[in-house]
């Protein structure tokens, strides 16, 4: 299956931000409960 280019990038930034959400979900930082 081919994917243009930007839908690759968009897909793979949104998959990042997911991800970054739920290991911050998995690990709070310290300034989030102060």
């Amino acid at each position: 299956t081919y994917f243009e280019p930007d839908v690759v990038t968009e897909r793979l930034e949104e998959l990042a931000i997911k991800e970054s959400e739920f290991l911050a979900n998995l690990h709070p930082e310290p300034r989030i409960h102060s």
